[in-house]
């Protein structure tokens, strides 16, 4: 069968609703992140993280490669807020997101013995965007990004 005929009988389908497609990466994956660094950046894997409304009290944890040399660092885990509609000017003219600091949903955050991964437990009762950052450690230096948790999907 040659391409064309293969994808459009692909899009039939999904069009006319006679097969599902399950385009959502597993629970399991998604509450289970790969954490790795990579000319200098720290990525992790699936990158944003997803949580329908119907997925309560999920422990998410992150984990770097078990032969890493890094480690996370002590606040290896640390939720910011939930992302609020309300932007404000920087002082360099930019606008940056207003976060509710108050945020109860992503708790009990904590390192695991060996440095190797780190937990937090993800009530999901409220829906939104929770801005996080991940911080990994060489002893030395640390480095981080902030990729976002999404609730109630």
């Amino acid at each position: 069968m040659n391409r064309p005929i293969v994808l459009s009988a692909l899009l039939g389908m999904l069009l006319t609703g006679c097969q599902t497609v399950k385009l959502v990466t597993p629970l399991k994956e998604r509450s289970n992140p790969q954490v790795s660094v990579a000319d200098g950046r720290v990525r992790v894997a699936p990158d944003i993280l997803t949580f329908f409304s119907d997925e309560k009290n999920v422990t998410i944890t992150w984990r770097l490669p078990a032969d890493s040399r890094l480690r996370f660092a002590d606040r290896g885990i640390e939720i910011h807020g939930r992302v609020t509609d309300r932007a404000v000017r920087t002082p360099d003219g930019g606008e940056a997101v207003v976060l509710d600091r108050t945020q109860n949903e992503i708790v009990e955050c904590k390192r695991s013995q060996d440095g190797l991964a780190f937990a937090c437990l993800n009530r999901n009762t409220r829906p939104g965007v929770y801005k996080y950052s991940i911080r990994i450690s060489d002893g030395q230096k640390t480095i981080e990004v902030d990729p976002p948790i999404v609730n109630g999907w």
